[in-house]
């Protein structure tokens, strides 16, 4: 079964930014990014974009993974 789970914590957000290293680990030609840089991206705080949007992230699980 797909459960999708909106990210609301700190922890939620980690593993949005590091699913990509999972989905790309055999990819010989993937760049991994730095993670502070890509929470920094999805931090309101930092980013000025969210002064101007809202944004809404989500994770997707099957079988709780």
């Amino acid at each position: 079964m797909i459960t999708i789970r909106q990210v609301k914590s700190k922890k939620d957000l980690k593993a949005f930014v590091k699913f990509p290293f999972t989905l790309f680990k055999d990819n010989p030609y993937w760049v991994p990014p730095i993670i502070k840089d890509e929470l920094d991206n999805f931090d309101p705080g930092i980013n000025p974009v969210f002064d101007q949007a809202d944004a809404f992230f989500f994770l997707a699980y099957k079988n709780e993974q």
